[in-house]
């Protein structure tokens, strides 16, 4: 019996040291390709604050980098942008969809875009005024969440 529990804690200890492997950086290098090409690209000048580089044992689930001006840019482990969030200054709207931009520009042209999210259906984007747009994928709005 002793012999049980001591090996359930034992796989127990090793499986929590695994799973908390998250890793904590400011080196860009650790980034996939296309998420520094993404970031070379649309913040050129932006200083990369700190990065952090969540895993589920040993797998990498995402990165999250943080920019100096407070902007957070979540990418895949492929590398493909997730997320954009800037809470306080807005997203610029060329980083948003074209259709995307163009419907906040006529619609809620004094209203800042703080978030932009990829989701299965599309992508969703959130107002500086709580409004949360949900597009298709091909541009579409789908919905106007309160």
């Amino acid at each position: 019996m002793k012999r049980i529990t001591c090996m359930l804690i034992a796989i127990t200890a090793t499986i929590a040291a695994a799973s908390a492997t998250d890793e904590f950086t400011t080196d860009a290098s650790k980034l996939p390709e296309a998420a520094r090409t993404y970031i070379a690209k649309n913040f050129p000048s932006a200083k990369i604050a700190g990065i952090k580089i969540d895993r589920e044992m040993t797998l990498v689930e995402d990165y999250k980098v943080i920019f100096s001006d407070g902007t957070k840019a979540e990418f895949l482990p492929s590398g493909e942008l997730k997320e954009i969030e800037n809470k306080s200054a807005g997203i610029p709207t060329n980083l948003l969809p074209k259709a995307a931009a163009d419907y906040i520009a006529k619609n809620y042209s004094s209203i800042k875009a703080v978030k932009f999210e990829i989701q299965h259906y599309g992508f969703e984007i959130e107002l500086a005024n709580g409004l949360e747009l949900k597009f298709s994928r091909d541009g579409k709005l789908l919905e106007v969440d309160a």
